[in-house]
């Protein structure tokens, strides 16, 4: 099943330029479309309620607080205090962010008019 998201950006994306964007903008905005992509196969968010992504964009920032947490309550500390130590990776929290990011981008992108054009 082809996603209509994609095909739809994919043939906007060939009409438009991009002003320039910034390095970090650019890297966290790949980091955005590998998550986008693992998820290709339910079909997009043009179906999806406001509501419902907003509570989505909601859960995932508690799952950001909780990672986040874990990995701060190791920060400083030596495994000689008996701590038992949680391994949050970088990459943990950033797939964290980029779950919020896209659920954000789309709640923007049900109110952008077809981006504005």
């Amino acid at each position: 099943m082809e996603n209509d998201n994609l095909k739809n950006e994919s043939n906007n994306a060939n009409t438009t330029l991009l002003p320039a964007v910034r390095p970090s903008v650019a890297w966290f905005a790949t980091k955005m479309e590998e998550k986008l992509a693992i998820n290709d196969h339910k079909g997009g968010w043009k179906k999806c309620e406001i509501d419902w992504l907003i509570e989505r964009i909601e859960a995932e920032l508690e799952e950001l607080k909780h990672v986040y947490g874990f990995r701060k309550a190791d920060w400083g500390r030596s495994v000689g205090e008996g701590i038992q130590f949680v391994d949050i990776s970088n990459e943990a929290i950033i797939s964290e962010c980029a779950d919020i990011a896209n659920f954000a981008m789309m709640v923007a992108d049900k109110f952008g008019d077809e981006h504005c054009r």
